[in-house]
């Protein structure tokens, strides 16, 4: 069981295979709070309201495919990890399809009650992929908030009267010094 609060959309047009792999989604989380879509349009509206960390999606919808949800998500949230759950799709469609869709996996509906152990490794990984990107965006921040501190330090210097007496413009210029130092060696760590 993975410990850990998620919010996972159910894009499925049969109410009865919603339940079952909500079912097999409470064995595999805690307490997953999950909302349920039947239509392209009410998927695109839960996607930008509720933000799933998680979305589940039939391939073979009424009126649109797991490939129309799995672009419209995509547009909206580009790193949501989006599996496909179907059971009319072989291994060579469900391949093709989420490749060139970017869906991060599929599972066959078949053996549903067995759903839960195929599905853990996988959202692991995926949850695990996530988390670095999300680790490397915020390193990404934290060094550009020190770049702009150096910045603004040097743009600070640039402003001095250089008119001041020697003494005092030297005691200047050391502060500034010190505090890029101090700016760059944390950046360069």
């Amino acid at each position: 069981m993975i410990d850990k609060n998620v919010r996972i959309l159910i894009v499925e047009d049969t109410m009865a295979d919603a339940a079952l792999l909500q079912r097999q989604l409470q064995k595999v989380f805690p307490d997953p709070e999950i909302r349920v879509s039947d239509s392209l349009l009410n998927t695109r509206y839960t996607v930008k309201t509720f933000i799933p960390d998680l979305v589940f999606t039939d391939f073979d919808l009424v009126g649109f495919t797991g490939e129309d949800v799995i672009t419209n998500i995509r547009d909206l949230f580009p790193t949501i990890p989006i599996f496909i759950v179907s059971g009319t799709l072989t291994r060579e469609d469900a391949e093709l399809n989420s490749v060139l869709k970017h869906a991060n996996g599929f599972f066959f509906k078949r053996n549903m009650n067995e759903l839960h152990k195929r599905i853990e490794p996988v959202i692991l990984e995926a949850m695990n992929d996530l988390e670095e990107e999300q680790r490397r965006l915020n390193k990404q921040r934290q060094d550009r908030e020190k770049l702009e501190k150096v910045h603004s330090i040097i743009k600070e210097a640039s402003k001095y009267n250089f008119t001041e007496e020697a003494d005092k413009l030297s005691d200047y210029y050391k502060k500034i010094f010190s505090q890029l130092n101090n700016t760059i060696e944390t950046i360069i760590k």
